[in-house]
């Protein structure tokens, strides 16, 4: 694996759709937190 290459661990959670909407959910969620918005 080269650095920044995460292929292969990609491969682990590309049956998990659901995982990846709330990884998204969560990072939307820590950047609103950061620049003092409301969450939706």
């Amino acid at each position: 694996m080269k650095h920044g290459d995460f292929t292969e661990l990609a491969k682990f959670y590309v049956d998990r759709p659901g995982y990846s909407l709330e990884l998204l959910k969560m990072i939307r969620n820590h950047i609103m937190n950061e620049q003092g918005l409301e969450q939706v």
